[in-house]
């Protein structure tokens, strides 16, 4: 894998957004351990599965009545990172102003695919794979594949936070 791919993970379900991200990031980890951890076994399982293992493994963030599986709240995020050890410390926010985002993308360029942001006032979770001078090069879940977010763009859709 080169330094610019991740693992794209499509979300299997209409509020999996986050836990597809999630999926992409221990997929990417490639570490038995954490796979172990949360009961996925990757040559027998898919993308698919790793998304609902991760559901089960958190009913109170993921599977709150009246509301959509695989839903989540942004604060609930830095639980499921740190539940999962993806991270070992609290991850940390960029909040507010997307100028003030978008400088902070450009000088941590060495974390790009380890940084989530949510878009959309809020409402979808996609992740960075690579910071340009033109842009973002991202996964969004919604789709199997990457795509390009150019800065014009990303000003006018970054609506909430930036999650690392």
């Amino acid at each position: 894998m080169d330094k610019t791919s991740i693992t794209v993970v499509k979300q299997s379900g209409s509020a999996y957004c986050v836990i597809a991200c999630i999926a992409s990031v221990l997929l990417d980890a490639d570490n038995p351990d954490l796979f172990q951890k949360i009961g996925f076994d990757k040559t027998n399982n898919t993308h698919s599965n790793l998304q609902e293992i991760i559901i089960d493994k958190f009913p109170r963030q993921l599977q709150r009545k009246g509301t959509p599986r695989g839903l989540t709240d942004a604060k609930d995020i830095p639980v499921l990172l740190c539940q999962l050890g993806i991270v070992l410390k609290d991850p940390r926010y960029i909040e507010g102003d997307p100028e003030d985002a978008r400088c902070f993308i450009i000088q941590h360029k060495e974390i790009a695919k380890r940084i989530f942001l949510l878009i959309e006032d809020g409402t979808h979770c996609i992740r960075i794979v690579e910071t340009t001078d033109e842009g973002l090069k991202i996964m969004d879940p919604r789709k199997d594949e990457l795509s390009a977010l150019c800065w014009n763009e990303f000003v006018l859709k970054y609506t909430a936070r930036a999650i690392y």
